[in-house]
C-alpha cells in the first residue's frame, strides 16, 4: 500500500530548526500532516525509518531521530538508531523487512541532506517516497509514504566537499530534537483505533 510505485513527492511543509518555534508552528504542521494520511494506515502501528551513520556528523541525523525517538517511549516502530543504524550496506535489507513485518503501515522515512543553497537547519516534510542516497548519486530502493529530510549543510558543487569537515553536530542535534518533537505531536494527534 506504499506509494513506492509513484515516485511523485508532495512538500508538506518546511521548518527552520535555527530559529525560534512556537507550538501553534507546530500544530499547524502536524494538522496538515495529519491531513494527508489516508485513513487506512490509522488502523496499524507507525514505521519510521532512520536513514544514517553515527560514522559521519554529516550522516548522523537519522539514527540520531531514531535514538531520541526511542528514548522518548512513542509507539513507534524504529528502524535505525545510533547502536543498529541503517545505512547504505544494510537498507534493501531494512526496507524489505519492514515491507514483510508491517505491510499495511505507514512509513515515515528520514535522512539528512545538503542543499545547494545556505539552509542548513532547515526540515522538509513531504508526502511521497524517499529516494536514499540521491544526492550522492547511489541508487536505492525509494521507500515510505511520507519523508523528511533535514538539511545538515550545503555544497554549491559536486565537487565542493567541506561539508563533510564542518558541519556542526550542534545543528544535526537541534534539527534531531525538533523532528522528534514533531514526531511525538503526530504520533499523539493520530485517532488511535
Amino acid at each position: 500500500m506504499h506509494s513506492n510505485n509513484q515516485l511523485s513527492t508532495e512538500k508538506i511543509a518546511t521548518i527552520s530548526t535555527t530559529a525560534e518555534i512556537v507550538q501553534d508552528q507546530f500544530d499547524l504542521v502536524v494538522n496538515n500532516w495529519i491531513s494527508s494520511i489516508h485513513p487506512s494506515f490509522l488502523s496499524f502501528p507507525v514505521v519510521v525509518m532512520c536513514i544514517g551513520t553515527d560514522k559521519h556528523i554529516v550522516d548522523c541525523y537519522g539514527p540520531l531521530v531514531g535514538t531520541l525517538l526511542q528514548q522518548s517511549n512513542h509507539k513507534y516502530i524504529i528502524f535505525g538508531t545510533l547502536t543498529n543504524p541503517v545505512t547504505a550496506f544494510n537498507i534493501d535489507d531494512s526496507i524489505a523487512l519492514a515491507k514483510k513485518m508491517f505491510p499495511h503501515s505507514l512509513i515515515i522515512c528520514l535522512d539528512a541532506a545538503i542543499s545547494r543553497t545556505p539552509k542548513t537547519g532547515a526540515l522538509e516534510i513531504f508526502k511521497g517516497p524517499l529516494k536514499p542516497g540521491d544526492a550522492l548519486g547511489k541508487k536505492f530502493t525509494p521507500i515510505g509514504d511520507f519523508h523528511l529530510k533535514g538539511f545538515v549543510n550545503y555544497s554549491e558543487t559536486d565537487q565542493d566537499i567541506h561539508f563533510m569537515n564542518d558541519t556542526r553536530l550542534a545543528v544535526v542535534y537541534r534539527m534531531a530534537q525538533v523532528t522528534v518533537h514533531l514526531l511525538q505531536l503526530l504520533h499523539d494527534k493520530i485517532p488511535q483505533h
